[in-house]
């Protein structure tokens, strides 16, 4: 959030507004509208004055307009509007206005025609808020309070209902035209909010893509360095029991050349699925590279979920292009983090581990 000295506005503004970023556009929207609705109370009341309608009516009109405004602001400031479908309170400022000009237009007699523009900028309001409905429902409702206005106008004061026609299809014609424009403006709207809905899905698929192995599911090396280093940083300030495992599928290169890269494409992706759900939400596992794999386990007990995870490999199966079921084991070295380790230093101790699980008959872990 830029501070108000950087957009140019006072600081008692600012404050007013707030922090976030969408109270900050419903309180300038209704401190707009508070705004025209003073000078629209300023005009109203000198034009019902040139009528001759008498000053407590046009002080009491005045007054409700100006103290009904600065009440919605004050709802939306407070965020008692948030209670509300609407937190904006766009449609209730909306009503309240139209109706308080049909109050005035048979108040200041022939100076009614400068009410009716007034209707159409109240209507430009919901345009950037409501919905097509809810701004043709408006629309109509408009057009019955002006033709309401105009009677009570002819019977006050007597303006030839001639005049008050060629005014009301003036009005009738700004009113359908804000209404196709409300039309275009929302289509626009839902356009942009579904623009940016996918432009979001698109970002988190590409942060998905640079941190995951798109086979495994799993992190991947560039990733999976990062979070080790953290890990080890985290310990280095706060010692906790951190195990570090390095796994290797067994004889990976025979099942591709028995059977077929395809085949051990499918082998990296089951044993990527069963790490993931035989894991804890708290362990890390990375594809280190080619049939190798990083897992980084907090808890006192490391041997624990290597063996929950060697059994459920030990039970799955992929289906080979023979169709029959072909099992699959790891290998696997771990050591826990010590005091002063450094990533080179776990993953050479790992690396030996790994090294005599191989030579001691593999489908087993060692420790180091």
């Amino acid at each position: 959030m830029k501070d108000a000295a950087q957009v140019g506005l006072p600081r008692w503004l600012d404050h007013l507004l707030g922090q976030e970023p969408a109270h900050r556009v419903h309180m300038s929207q209704a401190l707009l509208a508070l705004g025209l609705c003073l000078g629209f109370a300023l005009l109203g009341a000198w034009a019902a004055r040139q009528a001759a309608t008498p000053w407590p009516v046009v002080l009491t009109w005045a007054s409700v307009l100006v103290l009904g405004q600065s009440a919605l602001v004050a709802a939306i400031h407070t965020r008692w509007s948030m209670r509300w479908a609407d937190p904006s309170l766009t449609l209730a400022q909306i009503v309240f206005t139209m109706l308080m000009s049909a109050l005035i237009y048979p108040l200041v007699g022939e100076l009614s025609t400068g009410v009716l523009p007034v209707f159409v900028l109240i209507l430009s309001f919901s345009m950037f808020m409501l919905k097509e409905r809810q701004t043709r429902w408006l629309s109509l409702i408009s057009l019955g309070l002006v033709l309401l206005g105009m009677v009570l106008n002819h019977l006050a004061h007597g303006v030839p209902p001639s005049v008050q026609a060629i005014y009301f299809c003036v009005m009738v014609i700004c009113v359908a035209g804000m209404s196709v424009l409300a039309a275009r403006m929302n289509a626009l709207r839902q356009r942009m909010r579904r623009q940016r809905e996918d432009l979001v899905q698109a970002l988190q698929r590409i942060e998905e893509l640079a941190i995951r192995d798109g086979l495994t599911g799993l992190f991947n090396r560039r990733h999976g360095m990062e979070l080790l280093g953290e890990a080890l940083s985290r310990h280095a300030r706060q010692p906790h029991p951190l195990h570090v495992l390095l796994l290797d599928l067994d004889h990976f290169k025979r099942i591709n050349d028995v059977h077929g890269h395809g085949v051990g494409d499918k082998v990296l992706r089951a044993f990527g699925h069963t790490t993931l759900d035989a894991l804890r939400a708290t362990d890390l596992a990375v594809r280190w590279g080619g049939e190798e794999f990083l897992l980084v386990l907090a808890g006192d007990d490391a041997q624990v979920p290597v063996e929950r995870l060697r059994l459920a490999v030990a039970a799955s199966a992929v289906e080979a292009a023979s169709g029959q079921a072909l099992t699959f084991s790891f290998s696997a070295g771990w050591t826990e983090v010590r005091e002063n380790d450094t990533v080179e230093s776990l993953m050479e101790r790992a690396d030996a581990a790994l090294y005599r699980a191989k030579q001691a008959g593999r489908d087993r872990v060692e420790h180091a």
